[in-house]
């Protein structure tokens, strides 16, 4: 089946909503079909006959077409019964819950930092290190599963590394909003590190005049490339 690199000159007309997507599009050049996510080439084909054969009329998906494993389909139940959500179910995508563990410690830890900064405090100063180490363990569930649900609905195989493998090969495909979390993410994350890494072995030196300055900004820098990520990261969960 061909294959059409999505660029933003065709993202509205096509409808893009995610990837992957498979687009029908009949003799006459009017769209017949779309399916979301992987599909078994078995379905695709279905599909290509019954709009060759049939002139199938216009539609958004076929009532066949199967919900991706794992998920809940595109509308979940809770939808028109909120009280489902409170039950557990199986989850198809856990990095949008475990991302906001790393996003309120890093915050909170800012805010504690920037404390320091007015009126240093010893053990305000090592329960700000406290978080930091939190927020660090947090970072690596959350990247791991961030590379897993991006591979989800890439193919048969494993979903972590159809994701790695994807990631690392569109990393600098700054048109993709997803390359670009993705980078945002690296760079919180080796902030994040390398805060932690100055904190320890400066230990109570933090604390003097010119570190704590330092260590203030750098926080700054990591809590403002959070929010870019975060805004990005938005945007692609609630396209």
């Amino acid at each position: 089946f061909p294959v059409v690199m999505m660029v933003p000159a065709l993202r509205d007309v096509f409808g893009y909503e995610g990837f992957p997507a498979t687009y029908f599009v009949k003799a006459d050049g009017t769209f017949s079909t779309t399916l979301f996510g992987y599909q078994p080439i078995e379905q695709m084909r279905q599909v290509a006959w019954e709009i060759a054969g049939e002139g199938a009329e216009t539609t958004t998906a076929p009532s066949s077409s199967p919900v991706p494993s794992g998920g809940v389909g595109r509308h979940p139940p809770w939808e028109k019964r909120p009280l489902l959500a409170l039950l557990p179910a199986p989850w198809a995508q856990w990095h949008p819950l475990l991302v906001h563990f790393p996003i309120a410690l890093l915050v909170l830890e800012a805010v504690f930092v920037c404390a320091l900064l007015v009126r240093p405090n010893e053990r305000m100063a090592q329960f700000s290190t406290w978080l930091l180490g939190a927020a660090v363990v947090s970072l690596v569930p959350t990247i791991l599963t961030g590379i897993r649900d991006a591979g989800a609905d890439l193919g048969p195989d494993s979903p972590f590394w159809n994701g790695l493998h994807d990631r690392l090969t569109h990393l600098f495909r700054l048109e993709s909003s997803v390359s670009l979390h993705v980078l945002f993410g690296l760079a919180v994350t080796l902030i994040a590190f390398g805060r932690l890494a100055w904190r320890v072995r400066a230990g109570d030196r933090i604390l003097g005049g010119g570190q704590r300055m330092a260590f203030t900004l750098v926080t700054l820098l990591g809590l403002w490339v959070l929010f870019g990520g975060g805004q990005v990261g938005g945007g692609i969960s609630h396209r």
